[in-house]
């Protein structure tokens, strides 16, 4: 049987937030697994996952639903995200930052230290 990340449940219920075009949210961004999520719908259950989307930040452990989107300074936007670890309640609100790291790639930097990518942006 396929399992499929709890995480991956938040993305097909995140709300849409309105963005302006461009920015570092201006498309899908993940490793293989979360790109062919984000393609298909379907999961493999792997324990790599990542998935950055303008809804949502989805790992394999973790569900990162966005809830606002900040100032962006160059290459650097803010984000405030709402993340839920598999397994547990609401962690609350986490102050993070998104970080284009080139042309179509980006980085992610959360408040609590943790730090991701740089992913590419899915095909």
């Amino acid at each position: 049987m396929m399992r499929r990340p709890l995480a991956l449940l938040v993305l097909m219920a995140a709300p849409t937030l309105a963005q302006a075009a461009g920015g570092p949210l201006d498309g899908n961004y993940g490793n293989k697994e979360g790109c062919i999520y984000a393609r298909t719908g379907d999961s493999s259950g792997a324990d790599d996952f990542f998935l950055l989307t303008k809804e949502a930040l989805t790992t394999s452990v973790a569900a990162c639903e966005i809830k606002k989107i900040g100032k962006t300074r160059g290459d650097t936007t803010d984000v405030t995200f709402s993340c839920q670890a598999e397994g547990e309640d609401s962690g609350g609100d986490i102050a993070g930052k998104v970080i284009r790291t080139g042309k179509d790639a980006v980085k992610v930097t959360m408040g609590d230290g943790s730090s991701y990518g740089p992913y590419k942006r899915c095909k």
